[in-house]
């Protein structure tokens, strides 16, 4: 195996492609010497002859989000022989059903959630969550509690869905918390009407360059879900970028989420208001314990190798495999 073609569903803005593509393939460049480039889908899309060079030169073919037809998937697998790798860390938008298990060599699933579904159509699938370099890793230095205790949800959509959980929690703790949306104007302005009135709650606008600076501001990064396979598909990406740069994880209970946060040790997992309430509330008693959370989280990343140097790793013993 010496060269990978990754096929992306969405650019470099989307974090998802950021830490599954983009940075994986600077990994496999740079460590392991494997020729590699990506391309997005539609730009694949638009041009035969470059699709089909780009193909036939390539070993591996490495779907993120996205893939092609059976017919085309046949030819790429059993004329060609080419590798097809799919990768996905939410829910698909596509029917796994129509997929041919067999045209397919590896699926890479962000979330344990997601791996049950492929499994259950016979694919040949492994966890593989989303996680980012360990560049990215820093201790926080702590100094004083904070006199003011800086909440945050980062996120690019559904807002919406979550503003009912949260809305209550952040009026009761208003006089005590700075809560933060971070997230597009486009996403904020649909709850802005609700949340604009209460005192403590700021918006910034996210933008890439400043993507990492966000959680350094942060004391405490919450996660609200719900009960739907969209939720529970998720797997806790912006709760462990928090974690890297020091922020204590808040985060709804869902599979993915209780592998990243052990309760009551280095956060809190919820299912409701209340919970989510108490949890916060019990940072804001106990401002001394953010330090010792915020350490314990430095601990699980590195002694759980969540980072994506490991992943990169276990996907070329795959590949090579």
């Amino acid at each position: 195996m010496n060269s990978v073609l990754f096929i992306s569903r969405y650019g470099i803005q989307a974090a998802s492609a950021r830490y599954r593509v983009y940075f994986v393939e600077d990994i496999l460049r740079e460590k392991f010497s494997i020729k590699s480039k990506i391309i997005t889908y539609k730009d694949l899309k638009r041009s035969f002859y470059t699709k089909k060079t780009l193909y036939l030169l390539s070993d591996v073919l490495f779907f993120h989000k996205t893939i092609p037809s059976n017919i085309e998937l046949y030819v790429l697998k059993k004329i060609f022989k080419k590798k097809i790798v799919l990768s996905i860390d939410d829910l698909p938008r596509f029917d796994v059903s129509k997929i041919s298990p067999d045209l397919i060599d590896i699926v890479l699933c962000g979330s344990d959630f997601l791996k049950s579904i492929f499994l259950n159509y016979g694919f040949n699938v492994y966890t593989w969550p989303s996680v980012p370099p360990l560049s990215f890793l820093k201790k926080r230095k702590w100094g004083y509690p904070p006199a003011i205790l800086r909440v945050g949800w980062v996120g690019s959509t559904y807002l919406h869905k979550y503003i009912k959980i949260l809305l209550p929690v952040i009026k009761k703790l208003s006089n005590d918390i700075q809560f933060y949306f971070i997230t597009s104007e486009k996403n904020y302005r649909d709850v802005s009407e609700s949340v604009d009135r209460i005192e403590c709650v700021r918006f910034v606008e996210w933008s890439l360059k400043d993507e990492w600076r966000y959680f350094d501001n942060l004391d405490i990064v919450v996660m609200p879900l719900d009960e739907s396979e969209g939720s529970k598909s998720k797997c806790g990406f912006k709760l462990l970028q928090g974690m890297y740069r020091g922020a204590v994880p808040i985060g709804y209970y869902t599979d993915a989420n209780s592998k990243l946060i052990q309760d009551g040790y280095n956060g809190f997992l919820f299912k409701n208001e209340n919970e989510l309430y108490t949890s916060i509330n019990f940072f804001l008693e106990n401002k001394n314990k953010l330090k010792l959370f915020s350490e314990r989280s430095y601990d699980i990343i590195l002694r759980n190798k969540l980072y994506l140097e490991n992943n990169v790793s276990e996907l070329v013993s795959l590949l090579r495999g």
